[in-house]
């Protein structure tokens, strides 16, 4: 996995959207999920989506309109980013973040036709900073390997990201 993520950093040029499309797409092939997307915390319960890979056309129209999400206390985003764990959804609608009345939920469930779904939090110096979501539209649990394996891969790719933000800012003080 290490070999990935040095290769991603290799092929990105500093380009933070080409990393996280290779660490998405990366993530979805190990997950054997449908679809993915990166979204950045920005305190409290505010979210904004900062990448996605092969989201539903409704459900990414859903999101750029949106911009940044408000959660409920209730909703999936709080309750993995306070427990700073992976969260595994066997099935959306059948999980307790439907009592929460939460857009982002209803919108995963019927714009994203959203089932199984895994969090993976992106962790900063032990501090949230966003977190992987990948999406399956079907009722399949993922496996702890298969969450350990996300875990490990997400935990490398923030060498990645933090390559990729300081090419980024360099070219700019140039």
């Amino acid at each position: 996995m290490l070999s990935t993520v040095l290769h991603i950093i290799e092929l990105s040029k500093g380009d933070t959207d080409t990393v996280l499309s290779s660490i998405m797409e990366h993530a979805l092939m190990l997950c054997k999920a449908k679809f993915g997307m990166f979204m950045e915390h920005r305190g409290n319960n505010s979210t904004c989506v900062r990448h996605s890979n092969f989201v539903p056309k409704a459900f990414q129209d859903w999101l750029s309109d949106t911009g940044e999400i408000i959660a409920s206390e209730q909703s999936q985003f709080p309750c993995f980013s306070k427990q700073k764990a992976i969260l595994n959804i066997v099935d959306i609608r059948t999980h307790n973040f439907n009592e929460a009345d939460d857009p982002l939920h209803h919108a995963t469930e019927t714009l994203g036709r959203a089932r199984s779904v895994m969090v993976i939090p992106m962790l900063t110096d032990g501090v949230v900073i966003g977190a992987f979501t990948v999406y399956r539209q079907e009722v399949h649990p993922f496996t702890q390997e298969s969450m350990n394996l996300a875990a490990i891969f997400i935990d490398q790719s923030g060498v990645a990201i933090g390559n990729a933000c300081m090419m980024s800012a360099l070219r700019e003080d140039t």
